[in-house]
C-alpha cells in the first residue's frame, strides 16, 4: 500500500471464498468487508496432497466461509481427514489421530483464516458445512469427538504472548517433566534469544502440552515452565524454531525436561553422553530400529 492505494499482482478475481490471505499491517485498525452472499456448502475448498517426490505434507491457506463459529469436528464433517493432518490458526492447533481431532482448535470462528497441512496421498475437495445440518447430526458427532484441551478460564498465563508480531508459527505436540517426573499442572512458555515469549499453554488432561510457536526466521529457542508452586524453571529448548514445521505426534510427543538445578543436566551429559541416542525431533531413543537415523554424540548415525 503506498500513495493512496494498493500496488501488487493480486487481482480481485483472486478474492473467492475458502482461500486465505494474509496482510502486513503496521498499525492495529478494524476492516469492514464487503461483499454478496453465498452457500458455503457448495463452495469447495482444495487441500493438495503431500509431495510424491519428499513426501513432505501441503500446506494449504484457507478461509472459514459459514457466517458463525462451529465445533471443529462439525465444521469439516465433510473432509476425511488422515493420520498426522493438522489445522492451526495463529494461536492454537489441533493434531489428527486415530479417527479424532485433538488439541488445543476446538472451534473455527468467521473472519478466521487457517492452515492446512494435509498428509494425504491425493488432493481432496470438501466444503465446509452449513449450521442448518449441523444441527441435525450434532448428536451423532458428539460421540466420537476426542475430550477437549484443558480449559483456560479464570487462569492467567504468567508470560505475554503477541503472536501478530510473526507472520508465520510451527507447532510442537509436547509432554513437560520437572527432575524425571511428569508435570500435571503447570504452563509451559517459548521463548527466543531475545526473551520474546512466542508461545505459552497449559498442559492437557492427559498431560500433552499442544504448542503453537509464532516465528519467521529459524532460530535458537529457550523453554520455561511455572509450576503450580509459581516456581519458575527455565532450560533450553531441544528444538530450533523452523517455520511451519511440525514436531511430536500423539503417540510419540516432544519430551521438555526441565530441572530443579540446571547444572544437573549438564552432568546427566556428561556422564551418560556416550550411551544417550536421540531421534531427530530430539526425543531419547532407548531401542533404537535398525536402519534408522538418530544422534549420537552430537552427529547423526545410522543403526
Amino acid at each position: 500500500y503506498g500513495q493512496g492505494g494498493f500496488h501488487g499482482d493480486i487481482t480481485p478475481e483472486e478474492f473467492v471464498p475458502g482461500i486465505l490471505m494474509m496482510s502486513h499491517c503496521n498499525n492495529a485498525y478494524k476492516v469492514d468487508v464487503q461483499g454478496r452472499s453465498f452457500n458455503p456448502s457448495t463452495h469447495p475448498v482444495t487441500l493438495k496432497a503431500r509431495s510424491s517426490d519428499t513426501g513432505k505434507p501441503s500446506y494449504n491457506w484457507i478461509g472459514y466461509t459459514v457466517i458463525e463459529a462451529m465445533p471443529l469436528e462439525d465444521a469439516l464433517s465433510q473432509l476425511t481427514p488422515v493420520e498426522g493432518d493438522i489445522i492451526k490458526g495463529q494461536t492454537d492447533y489441533a493434531y489428527y489421530t486415530h479417527g479424532v481431532w485433538v488439541g488445543t482448535l476446538t472451534y473455527l470462528h468467521p473472519t478466521k483464516g487457517y492452515i492446512y497441512t494435509s498428509c494425504a496421498d491425493r488432493d481432496r475437495t470438501f466444503c465446509f458445512s452449513e449450521a442448518s445440518v449441523i444441527e441435525k447430526n450434532v448428536s451423532k458427532a458428539a460421540g466420537r469427538r476426542a475430550a477437549p484441551a484443558a480449559s483456560e478460564e479464570g487462569q492467567t498465563a504468567p508470560w505475554e504472548w503477541d503472536p501478530t508480531r510473526w507472520s508465520m508459527n510451527m507447532t510442537a505436540l509436547a509432554t513437560a517433566t520437572l527432575d524425571g517426573s511428569p508435570v500435571a499442572e503447570g504452563y509451559v512458555g517459548i521463548f527466543d534469544a531475545e526473551g520474546l515469549c512466542r508461545s505459552v499453554k497449559p498442559g492437557n488432561e492427559d498431560g500433552r502440552i499442544y504448542l503453537t510457536i509464532s516465528g519467521d526466521e529459524k532460530c535458537k529457542l529457550t523453554m520455561r515452565l511455572k509450576t503450580a508452586d509459581g516456581k519458575v524453571h527455565e532450560m533450553p529448548c531441544p528444538f530450533d524454531f523452523q517455520s511451519n514445521d511440525s514436531r511430536g505426534t500423539y503417540t510419540n510427543p516432544v519430551e521438555l525436561q526441565f530441572y530443579t538445578d540446571p547444572t544437573a543436566l549438564d552432568e546427566l551429559h556428561q556422564t551418560d553422553m556416550e550411551d544417550t541416542v536421540y531421534d531427530l525431533n530430539g526425543r531419547r531413543v532407548i531401542n533404537p530400529a535398525s536402519e534408522g537415523v538418530y544422534v549420537r554424540n552430537g552427529e547423526k548415525v545410522i543403526y
